[in-house]
């Protein structure tokens, strides 16, 4: 369950990229998740977040306190184990636009 305050991203220009890297062991690797955005002030956090159903979301938590009124980029990642020889076409991320399907790229 999301912190009080946090919700589902509506940054500006979201947009993400996916990647897996294969290390030399057998089986072993690594999925990582990129996403960047933009709003029109300052002061937010942005995260990718995995839920207990394994929906990854984009979060914010908005500003509170003194913002200032200029575009501000924002980027958050994510990265999780994964065997390679498995590893997904493509994932999904939820934010407040709607579900997204990211393809993934090797490293």
């Amino acid at each position: 369950m999301p912190a009080p305050g946090k919700q589902l991203s509506q940054g500006l220009a979201i947009e993400y990229k996916a990647f897996v890297r294969k290390f030399f062991t057998p089986g072993a690797g690594t999925l990582f998740v990129i996403a960047s955005c933009y709003y029109k002030t300052s002061g937010f956090t942005i995260s990718l977040e995995k839920d207990a159903s394994g929906q990854l979301s984009l979060m914010k938590v908005p500003p509170s306190g003194v913002v200032v009124d200029v575009v501000t980029y924002y980027s958050a990642s994510w990265t999780n184990n994964l065997d390679p020889d498995t590893e997904p076409g493509h994932i999904t991320i939820v934010d407040g636009s709607g579900t997204h399907k990211v393809h993934v790229k090797a490293w």
